[in-house]
């Protein structure tokens, strides 16, 4: 139905209605299908992410362990040596900096659509146009399929920012679609 919903929306008021079946129900081209296989797609990622940063925790845990372990019996050491306390925060052993030197092209033209977000809702609002809401869930998810294709995502130096920016694009796509009254789903 969702598909449906998106092929009649995706036209202007004052323009002709072309639908065809086939179509609108493909996970190709300018369709609904597309659009929420690309959310889809995005909580798949977040949720590998997830399980990552789960078993990251889970391997931290037992090193920080074995670390305070390892502290502890330096502490005492150089307690009985020096007379003196060592020793290092958590903050310290697990700081992370979230740095940004350079955007990609990729990435800055997620950004862009990301920004113009708000602006497009009202525009479509004010106008009456819900066809301004699907070209621009088309335009955000042909922006990210080819961040998702160029980028590497897991594992590279920019890991943080590039989940955020998945995590704001699936945002975006969901409520972009809830206005326009179409559920999304978290598999295809």
């Amino acid at each position: 139905v969702g598909a449906i919903k998106f092929a009649f929306l995706k036209y202007s008021v004052s323009s002709d209605i072309i639908y065809d079946l086939e179509e609108s129900v493909s996970i190709h081209g300018d369709t609904g299908p597309y659009v929420i296989y690309v959310y889809a797609r995005i909580q798949s990622l977040l949720k590998k992410a997830d399980r990552a940063i789960n078993n990251e925790a889970e391997e931290s845990e037992d090193e920080l362990q074995e670390e305070k372990i390892a502290q502890e019996s330096s502490l005492l050491v150089a307690r009985d040596s020096l007379g003196k306390k060592a020793k290092k925060t958590n903050a310290q052993m697990t700081k992370r900096d979230f740095e940004i030197t350079s955007l990609e092209p990729e990435e800055r033209e997620v950004l862009r659509y990301l920004e113009y977000f708000d602006f497009t809702i009202s525009k479509a609002t004010d106008n009456f146009q819900p066809n301004e809401i699907t070209k621009y869930l088309l335009n955000l998810c042909k922006a990210f399929n080819l961040f998702y294709e160029k980028m590497p995502i897991l594992g590279s130096k920019q890991e943080e920012f590039r989940l955020m920016l998945c995590k704001s694009t699936a945002e975006n796509i969901k409520l972009g679609l809830y206005l326009l009254g179409i559920e999304t789903v978290e598999k295809m």
